[in-house]
């Protein structure tokens, strides 16, 4: 019997047969248990509570140090170089040369 299938199918029978399947995996776990407990002594238990009281309220470690904090060092990059500044006698406009005539100018190639 494929089990997928039937859960897949959801079939009536199959429903029931897999809560029942449940239940008695679940009863043989329990009569499992049962048979390997131990039955703890007085002073045995009052030693465990101690354990667990000396976990639950021992004292915090105290907190680390923190660590300074060490930047890297910056990384050296290429020197930028200021653009080249424009002709004087040329003219910007018409990428000629300025004849300057005076306080006058003008064009020429």
């Amino acid at each position: 019997m494929n089990v997928k299938y039937l859960w897949q199918h959801r079939a009536p029978h199959a429903v029931q047969l897999m809560i029942m399947m449940l239940l008695c995996m679940a009863l043989l776990l329990t009569v499992t248990v049962q048979a390997f407990a131990v039955e703890l002594t007085r002073e045995e238990k009052t030693e465990i509570l101690k354990q667990a009281y000396q976990r639950i309220y021992a004292p915090t470690p105290a907190p680390e140090p923190e660590l300074p904090l060490v930047y890297p060092e910056p990384v050296k990059t290429a020197a930028v170089t200021p653009k080249a500044a424009p002709r004087v006698d040329v003219c910007r406009r018409h990428k000629m040369r300025k004849v300057v005539t005076g306080k006058s100018w003008r064009c020429r190639r």
